[in-house]
């Protein structure tokens, strides 16, 4: 996800022209990079569905030549309009040009001021088609930012983000393992609180166990580095799969030591740490766990840590889509 200046007014519909205007980090300057063959789609963070590709509003061209107006579109039966290509310009600096591929033409501002148009335009060396392409950081702990970071992206159902850019897993959820195990296979290795909370409880490999834990609990001692944190449910009750005043995420086998406390506030999209195999672990993953319900020790400000088997069960598949074998 990539936070942008282009202009949606919290809402998202066909033909919605795009627009320059001044950064606020809102849904609606917020773009996902979806990979297809051939290159790239740009959605919108607005979009409904982001495995539906008819609920998919992605960058578009209004017209098929020079001058053409950039808009918003369903990706879906416009595959070829909505094709995109980031040519790197400066890639320590996120520089790149945003080349519209069928067409061969560039996006380009009217202007630097507030609602000034974006067009579709032929190539020139001038700086108004080169665009900064930022994934802003959260507040708190030593990721500073604020709360609207997009961390591994978007999620489709309510006000959250996916704990990792990776999008594979190599183990799914299932009553023996209630959680999903993510590869990692991306650039970025982060892992990224999923949404505002307060951690209940964090371990670490090197010996440093919470009371109640001892290194002598072989169950404890194999989730290696780990934090849990406590939310308000995210996901707005939009299944009964995800209903519950309360979510519980746990985050395990994490690379470094938990630099987070029990009590700590946590933003979305915090970098909480990087994906790693300390603990009972064969391979770089991140297990990665869900509890949505109405129990108290799920509460923001309860800590503690609660057996796995004692959470109510939830499949994260159905709050990140995205994620597959």
């Amino acid at each position: 996800m990539v936070e942008s200046l282009w202009y949606g007014e919290g809402a998202i519909s066909s033909h919605q022209k795009a627009t320059l205007y001044t950064a606020t980090g809102a849904a609606d300057q917020r773009l996902q990079v979806h990979k297809v063959d051939g290159g790239c789609q740009l959605i919108s963070a607005l979009s409904t569905d982001f495995k539906d590709e008819t609920k998919m509003f992605g960058l578009n061209i209004y017209g098929s030549k020079a001058g053409s107006v950039c808009d918003f579109f369903p990706v879906y039966n416009n595959f070829d309009d909505a094709l995109i290509d980031l040519l790197t310009v400066d890639a320590a600096n996120s520089l790149y040009r945003i080349k519209l591929i069928k067409h061969n033409l560039y996006l380009t501002p009217a202007s630097n001021a507030n609602n000034a148009g974006l067009t579709w335009e032929t190539a020139s060396n001038a700086d108004n088609q080169v665009w900064q392409l930022c994934a802003s950081q959260s507040s708190g702990g030593s990721s500073g930012g604020d709360s609207t970071n997009s961390g591994g992206g978007v999620g489709p159902y309510g006000d959250y983000v996916y704990p990792t850019v990776s999008r594979k897993y190599s183990r799914t959820y299932s009553y023996s393992h209630p959680a999903m195990d993510i590869r990692d296979i991306a650039q970025d290795h982060n892992v990224y609180a999923i949404a505002d909370g307060i951690v209940a409880y964090t371990q670490n490999s090197s010996g440093s166990w919470q009371p109640g834990t001892t290194s002598h609990d072989d169950t404890m001692e194999s989730m290696g580095n780990c934090i849990a944190i406590n939310h308000v449910n995210p996901f707005n009750g939009h299944s009964n799969d995800r209903s519950g005043a309360y979510a519980r995420s746990i985050y395990m086998h994490m690379a470094e030591n938990p630099t987070v406390r029990p009590g700590d506030t946590v933003k979305k999209g915090q970098i909480i740490g990087t994906i790693g195999t300390t603990g009972v672990s064969s391979a770089n993953h991140l297990h990665f766990s869900i509890s949505v319900g109405n129990g108290s020790s799920l509460a923001p400000g309860q800590t503690g840590w609660i057996q796995i088997k004692l959470l109510p069960d939830f499949n994260p598949v159905y709050a990140f889509p995205e994620y597959s074998l």
